[in-house]
């Protein structure tokens, strides 16, 4: 017996035993201990399914200090003009001229810097934390930092990205600086008397024609002419914005250099180096204005604040250990009663007979067999116990296969860890284990660039002779005084000699700016982290991987497009001055020595000819520069050397060039013929003995590029998707991704059988309770059949002594107390009262002693909490998900069919965004514009500022910034209708609602950031380049004092508010707007409306106050048509043609500045139909899991007595008499014994 208890206790202890343990509202330092302990099995549900980062971060952002020193105030800058007389001398480039722009540009920068750092910090603490479970400090610090991160890189990358963009094209578009910076402008003697010309600045072997400028020293001319001295940092360039980003502030950390600069300044603070600063002295402002113009960006991260909005209501973990010696003691005791039983029997027949022999003893044995015999024999009773055993093997043999099945059929819970799986090893155990599978990685944070690989290619054309350097450089060569004269070319045609070079150099410029845009996209993602604890299942990870590939596509694509799209609006609103001659005429008028920028008349014209054309009509260059076009003539030599033309066919020259490239067909790139002319063309005017050997594009190259009749398409197309042949890309690698998550172990949880031996343990246990409670109980049940049995056959012989029913009780009451009072479970065969009091006072002790101990164990069972997963059918629509889910809420888990599904499957579409009153008004329609446009030459009287010249441009940009609106708005809610919403389980109406409007209420902050950061940068580059418009509202040619032919122009700026405010420090100058008399005298003012430095400007200071009211209107077109010679009756319509803007019911009001009301999108309202029902629909969960938890379970408390009932019971017999007879030899030897004599 002693090796058998031994055996099995020690198996007991080596027996893996797993334990089911839930923590309720478990607090902050009880979280740290389970996490520290059962890491791999915890979890902890949040009370909320997402928190806000702003609740548990704090963000601290440190500016380079240039962006807080006096440099960038606008008394230094105001200062520096004052200084320096604010005028630009054509003949040479001084650092004075350029250092305000210089500072402006610079403070810009600064300000835009920190309005996006606020914007995405603004978006971060908007942001929230999917956070469905607790997680660790580390967890959350790295997704913390990788969101952080993601958010400012996007920034940085956008305003990158958009100013090289609008940096290219604007020198593409080669339009005049007026800091004399890129073109001269000089009056050159002729036989009618002066004429005046514009040429590219040259430097060297280059020519400001050149889209990537002429990059060079600056220096300062000290002595006048005599000496000049280098600034150190400082660089000049054809536009001022590239200057500043390739210069640094090297000048400005030295006090002697900031003098030499500024002398008449005193008491300047120089900047100080600072030994902790990531950046030195000559960091350009280029390496600057990459990190935002930040020194550092840091974020703290309060963990305590982080697991008080988590607060979860409970953790669940699952552990496995050995040495449980509770489970050992009772396994035991349990143990005990029923090997005692089956040893007492076996053994004595396997001891004492020969094998024959005990066969034949066995069968006489279960014959004569009496488990229930007395300690006095009587032989009446011996048939009676004997049926009371057959009675007992039965119900033990019936009972012990019953608990057979029960042992060796029942499950329990397992944790299996395997260390260091392979990725084959992971996917079988994903196969099979996919719901408790957790494999913790050693390494959370991986960049994206570890296991994406992302390659595309560009159209041919950008890897085509026509924008090779070679080429590029061939025609800015071209001498562009020369012209031709052919019978019957039209004298309006352009020689696309002249123009070409902007042509291809935008060609160029393209496919540089969307390499560029592309490969810093896919540097930023490569960079950018990708943050997982644990490793998610292959379908998630691809599930992912390809809504991240295809948001990078459509991403790129549309900020670009968007910035295309503000450049264009760009060029038309300001009316940029061309230094091609295209959109203006520059003339000197004699009688007052002035100098005017006139407009230009170019033809409308049907489908040319290859030396015809029909013209339809004419239209100016300054009220509709976009749709103003003339068809350039090819001039070249042919074969036999006699020189002939032909109009460029698929090619249309207008106003301003980007709108030529934009509109031209590019299949001529695929002949031969076109080529050769081009190469002859520029070979007349470009002085050098070789001419580059251009190709044409390969045909045979396949391409997407095609319209459905396989025609090719006009350039415009092809921008619209950045150029982008293929894309492809190597994003389902997991098994890279794998690796490097590198997860040391993987644990899962199973159900399996008991093992044998448990098993069998188990029902030894059980059938020795059985066994003893059957010998206990069985008896008494046969003596109380026996007894009733009789007294229904001597009913008859008792008929007429019955005793009352009072007595009857009151006697049996007696007999029980008796029997309780005289109970013995120790009698001896001999019996005397000393004896039989001894075993009465043990069977008492014995009585207690089981009853407590059986009672506590018993009780300890059914308190201890258990749980189970329960798994159900599904509920078949969200009603009656709604109505299951506060019974089991804190564990219920419904997993979706569909782990990710588009947003525009469950939000609606229709209505979703309305936009200001405007942008549905007569004021942005044809009908309006065209009635300002008054199509043809205006009159001379009228003023450059009258609103008569730029009103239609002023409604033009109007209408453009509502199609931009709406363009953005509705490209960034497709894409994101079309982006996956990735979603492990169903949940809750309100949660859904809650994360779907927090995703909304993000993307419209980032529709509105990402549309006011390209105009911001628009109007940078605008007042930091010194850009002149056709208007000639910010800055003016005016004449040296030198009168002589040769002497260069100066520019001079223009100013408003009675001279207050000057468009050379500020862009924002502007005045009421107005229309004038013929003698310049003032004649009406438009209320709200203003007109500035330029139209753009113009725009976003005035309000649309007078076209809310009718009276104002009326005012307005009354006075069109007056104020000189009536001959401009085109003004003169019905009083009631143009409807108010109806603004009843809006969320902006009358006096709101139209910046105002841009800053908000244009957007009114903003609305999203968020379905439950088609999210669960979508979701389509197939069945739901909760894990039940109890304590009470009668089974269990029965299996547990029966367990250690037998075992109890017999340790107690055992133990109890030799305990009452040692207190009882303690207390007699204590006892004092009187003295007898004798």
């Amino acid at each position: 017996m002693f090796i058998s208890l031994t055996t099995i206790g020690i198996i007991a202890l080596c027996i893996i035993r797993t334990k089911n343990v839930d923590v309720n509202s478990p607090s902050y330092i009880d979280f740290q201990f389970l996490n520290e302990h059962y890491s791999s099995t915890l979890r902890c549900p949040c009370s909320q399914l997402t928190i806000f980062y702003e609740t548990f971060t704090r963000v601290n952002v440190k500016f380079h200090q240039v962006c807080s020193s006096k440099f960038v105030s606008a008394t230094w800058i105001e200062s520096i003009y004052e200084n320096h007389n604010g005028s630009s001398s054509f003949s040479k480039t001084d650092v004075h001229s350029t250092l305000t722009n210089f500072w402006q540009t610079i403070a810009a920068l600064c300000r835009i810097s920190k309005s996006s750092i606020n914007d995405a910090l603004a978006q971060f603490n908007a942001s929230t934390c999917l956070s469905p479970m607790a997680t660790t400090k580390e967890v959350v610090r790295m997704e913390t930092d990788a969101e952080l991160d993601a958010l400012v890189t996007s920034f940085q990358s956008i305003i990158m990205r958009d100013l090289l963009t609008i940096q290219h094209l604007t020198a593409g578009n080669q339009v005049v600086s007026s800091l004399a910076t890129n073109f001269d402008a000089h009056l050159v003697s002729s036989g009618l008397g002066f004429e005046l010309r514009l040429s590219p600045k040259i430097f060297g072997n280059c020519s400001c024609l050149n889209v990537h400028g002429c990059s060079r020293q600056l220096y300062f001319d000290y002595l006048i002419n005599q000496t000049m001295i280098a600034i150190p940092g400082m660089t000049s360039n054809c536009l001022m914005v590239n200057a500043v980003l390739d210069s640094s502030l090297e000048c400005y950390y030295n006090l002697s250099c900031i003098n030499l600069l500024h002398a008449s300044m005193n008491n300047i603070e120089f900047l100080k180096i600072d030994g902790k600063s990531d950046f030195m002295p000559n960091s350009t402002i280029r390496a600057i204005l990459n990190d935002l113009m930040t020194e550092e960006i840091k974020v703290k991260v309060d963990f305590n604040n982080y697991y008080a909005q988590c607060k979860p209501t409970h953790c669940s973990y699952v552990y496995s250990h050995r040495c449980d010696v509770l489970f050992a003691i009772t396994t035991m005791i349990g143990v005990y009663g029923g090997l005692s039983v089956f040893l007492n029997f076996i053994i004595p027949v396997i001891v004492k007979r020969s094998l024959r022999d005990r066969m034949r003893y066995l069968w006489q044995t279960l014959v004569d067999l009496n488990l229930f015999k007395s300690r006095i024999l009587d032989a009446e009773k011996i048939p009676q116990q004997r049926i009371t055993t057959r009675f007992f093997i039965f119900l033990m043999v019936f009972s012990t296969i019953i608990i057979g099945f029960y042992a060796f059929l029942s499950v329990q819970t397992q944790i299996i860890t395997i260390a260091n799986p392979s990725l084959d090893t992971y996917e079988d155990l994903y196969n099979n284990y996919s719901t408790t599978l957790s494999c913790p990685c050693s390494q959370a944070i991986v960049p994206y660039g570890s296991f994406v690989t992302i390659a595309y290619t560009l159209h041919q054309i950008c890897s085509s002779d026509l924008v090779s350097s070679d080429w590029l450089n061939f025609i800015l060569g071209y001498n562009q005084s020369i012209s031709f004269n052919f019978s019957g070319m039209y004298r309006m045609n352009e020689e696309f000699q002249r123009t070409g070079s902007s042509y291809f150099q935008f060609l160029a410029s393209f496919c540089s700016v969307a390499r560029e845009i592309i490969d810093e996209a896919i540097n930023t993602i490569i960079l950018t982290q990708y943050v997982n604890s644990h490793v998610p299942s292959k379908s998630l990870f691809i599930k992912h991987m390809t809504a991240f590939n295809r948001s990078l596509t459509l991403c790129i694509i549309d900020d670009f497009m968007r910035t295309k799209d503000w450049l264009v609006t760009a060029a038309l609103a300001n009316r940029y001055l061309i230094g091609l001659y295209s959109n203006e005429r520059i003339q000197f008028l004699k009688d007052n020595s002035t100098i005017v920028v006139d407009d230009i008349i170019l033809p409308h014209h049907d489908q040319p000819q290859e030396q015809s054309i029909s013209i339809l009509g004419m239209c100016s260059c300054r009220r509709s520069s976009s749709s103003c076009h003339r068809v350039p003539t090819l001039v070249y030599k042919m074969a036999n050397g006699t020189r002939t033309w032909r109009n460029f066919i698929g090619i249309e020259v207008g106003c301003v060039p980007v709108f030529d490239l934009l509109n031209s067909d590019v299949s001529w790139w695929y002949t031969s013929a076109y080529i050769e002319q081009i190469r002859q063309g520029y070979a007349e005017g470009v002085n050098v003995k070789e001419i580059p050997n251009i190709q044409p594009l390969n045909s045979s190259v396949s391409t997407r590029f095609h319209m459905n009749n396989q025609s090719y398409i006009l350039f415009e197309a092809l921008l619209d998707e950045l150029l982008i042949e293929t894309w492809t890309n190597d994003i389902f690698r997991f098994d890279l991704f794998y690796t490097l998550c590198a997860p040391l172990s993987c644990s899962y949880t199973i159900d399996e059988k008991y093992p044998l031996f448990v098993a069998l343990l188990l029902l030894i246990s059980i059938c020795g309770g059985l066994n003893r409670a059957l010998r206990l109980f069985l008896p008494a049940l046969i003596n109380l059949s026996h007894f009733s049995l009789e007294k229904y056959y001597n009913r008859n012989r008792t008929k007429g002594s019955k005793t009352p029913i009072n007595i009857q009780l009151r006697q049996f009451g007696m007999k029980i107390y008796q029997s309780l009072v005289t109970l013995n479970s120790f009698k001896a065969r001999t019996i005397n009262e000393i004896d039989e009091y001894y075993e009465r006072q043990c069977t008492r002790i014995y009585v207690f002693l089981l009853t407590i101990s059986i009672v506590t164990i018993l009780l300890y069972t059914s308190l201890t909490p258990k749980s189970r997963v329960v798994t159900i059918q599904a509920p078949i629509n969200s009603f009656e998900f709604e109505k299951i889910y506060p019974l089991y809420s804190n564990t219920l888990q419904c997993p979706c069919k569909q782990i990710s599904m588009p947003y525009g499957d469950f939000i609606s579409t229709t209505e979703f965004v309305s936009y200001h009153p405007v942008c549905s008004s007569v004021f942005v329609t044809d009908d309006w514009i065209s009635y300002l446009m008054n199509e043809g030459k205006l009159p001379d009287w009228i003023s450059d500022h009258d609103f008569r010249h730029w009103g239609a441009v002023f409604f033009q940009t109007l209408r453009s910034l509502c199609s931009i609106a709406t363009k953005t708005t509705d490209d960034i809610l497709l894409d994101f209708l079309s982006s996956t919403f990735l979603i492990s389980e169903i949940v809750l109406h309100d949660q859904l609602h809650t994360q779907t409007n927090i995703t909304l209420r993000q993307l419209q902050r980032t529709i509105s950031v990402i549309f006011n950061q390209a105009l911001e940068l628009i109007r940078i580059t605008n007042q930091g380049n010194g850009l002149m418009n056709i208007f000639s509202s910010n800055w003016r040619f005016i004449l040296n004092d030198n009168k002589n032919s040769s002497s260069y122009l100066t520019t001079q700026p223009v100013s408003y508010n009675n001279s207050s405010c000057s468009c050379a420090i500020s862009s924002k100058c502007s005045s009421s707007a107005a229309l004038f008399n013929n003698n310049l005298t003032l004649l009406h003012t438009i209320d709200g409306l203003r007109f500035g430095c330029s139209i753009l400007e113009s725009l976003l200071q005035s309000s649309l106050e007078c076209f809310y009211s009718f009276t104002c209107i009326e005012q307005l077109l009354i006075a069109m048509p007056m104020g000189g010679p009536m001959y401009n009756q085109f003004y003169r319509v019905p009083i009631d043609c143009f409807v108010p803007i109806n603004i009843s019911g809006s969320n902006f009001v009358v006096n709101d500045t139209i910046e105002t009301i841009v800053n908000r999108m244009l957007i009114e309202s903003w609305s999203a139909d968020v379905s439950y029902e088609l999210f669960y629909s979508a979701c389509a969960p197939q069945q739901c899991s909760f894990k039940l938890t109890y304590r009470f379970d009668p089974l269990d408390v029965m299996t547990t007595f029966l367990s250690i009932f037998a075992g109890l019971s017999l340790s107690l017999r055992f133990f109890v008499p030799r305990l009452v007879m040692l207190i009882y030899k303690i207390r007699n030897r204590s006892r004092t014994v009187p003295y007898q004599s004798k």
